[in-house]
């Protein structure tokens, strides 16, 4: 298979006050990644930074508004003929606001348990750094 295309994303992983994770899941009409579960995020457009991308991205899809950013990691992904390259931020912030604000793109939006993650995310490397994440915060 040829790489014909390479795109930036940023991802937020917000936990709750139980420390579980909002993930959302895409629709399975979705090009990319249909019927997929993943943390709130999406690409960097032209000009932004993936602070902002992400701050923007998250406002959109789940209505949350972060008040910091820590940024934890990066992740590689193969789709299709994509080649995905993705910074990871913690998100903090008021969950209380938080819903599905794309219904036509996110079929669900739940929080997870981190000890449910592998049930959700086929990644062991995104369940591995939260996993890290969490244990560091202890």
């Amino acid at each position: 298979m040829t790489i014909n295309h390479f795109k930036l994303y940023a991802r937020g992983i917000i936990f709750n006050a139980d420390k579980a994770l909002l993930l959302i899941r895409k629709n399975e009409q979705q090009k990319i990644g249909p019927g997929r579960w993943m943390t709130p995020g999406g690409t960097i457009e032209h000009g932004e930074t993936p602070a902002n991308a992400l701050k923007r991205e998250l406002l959109e899809e789940v209505n949350f508004r972060s008040t910091k950013l820590t940024e934890v990691g990066t992740e590689t992904r193969i789709l299709g003929n994509t080649h995905w390259l993705g910074v990871i931020f913690i998100a903090e912030g008021d969950v209380s606001g938080v819903k599905n604000n794309e219904p036509e793109k996110h079929s669900e939006m739940k929080w997870v348990r981190i000890c449910d993650l592998p049930s959700y995310i086929i990644e062991k490397d995104f369940i591995d750094l939260v996993e890290r994440l969490i244990c560091s915060d202890s």
